[in-house]
């Protein structure tokens, strides 16, 4: 788009994209404080059930690290996709207020077509 104009629907992605935002930082801080609490325990826990803690805590730990890399990934899909999604509207703006025929295809004596060269 032009100068300062925003559609609904460029609104609606980055707003969608914030909120992406948002929510990854808002899980990452509770997985950090859970962690946190995961550790002040595990160095605290003792007796039979020690052992068995641990092994949860461990698997609890590589389950949230592969939860905040897919959170990561989303977060970066989803500014990709806004990125790429404008990059192209621009290019296609760009091409149409210039009167370039560089992204159309130039068609030249259609089949039954008998009048001079026509561009679609």
């Amino acid at each position: 788009m032009s100068g300062q104009d925003v559609t609904l629907e460029e609104w609606l992605a980055r707003s969608a994209q914030q909120q992406t935002a948002d929510a990854v930082t808002t899980m990452r801080n509770l997985f950090n404080q859970i962690d946190g609490d995961v550790q002040a325990v595990r160095g605290r826990w003792t007796g039979r059930a020690a052992g068995a803690f641990q092994s949860a805590a461990t698997r609890w730990s590589e389950n949230a690290d592969e939860f905040r890399t897919r959170l990561d990934t989303l977060q970066q899909l989803v500014g990709d996709g806004n990125a790429i999604k404008g990059s192209v509207e621009d290019d296609n703006e760009s091409m149409f207020l210039s009167g370039t025929d560089s992204g159309l295809t130039s068609y030249t004596n259609l089949p039954g077509d008998s009048s001079p060269s026509s561009m679609v």
